[in-house]
């Protein structure tokens, strides 16, 4: 979705009514947020959010209902193979470092060793 990175208005731009400043900053807090949606078994719609923070990712998940999000001690090897789909998709755009893709990748096969 479009929810995943947030631009910021450049200090001292003007903005009109009905106009967009040409010139984002991107904020260190979204630069390194990957989000996707996926449904349960049942049907219902989750939003699953993942966060590099120094060399850690956070998972944190909510569904459709629930008010809060739920924080992911040890994501699934599911979600660990989107947010490696997700990180592939955007270092092919030119948005995210390779080292990015091989760490996830790292932890998939760590998690496959475990099961």
């Amino acid at each position: 979705g479009g929810f995943l990175c947030y631009g910021v208005p450049v200090p001292g731009e003007k903005l009109y009514p009905g106009t967009f400043a040409r010139s984002f900053s991107m904020s260190n807090r979204t630069r390194n947020l990957h989000a996707w949606t996926t449904r349960t078994e049942d049907g219902i719609k989750r939003e699953v959010r993942a966060q590099l923070r120094g060399s850690a990712w956070t998972f944190s998940s909510i569904c459709k209902g629930d008010e809060d999000w739920t924080l992911h001690e040890s994501p699934s090897l599911a979600d660990l193979e989107a947010l490696e789909e997700v990180l592939f998709n955007k270092y092919q755009r030119k948005r995210l470092a390779w080292s990015n893709v091989v760490g996830v990748r790292k932890l998939i096969e760590s998690k496959k060793g475990t099961l």
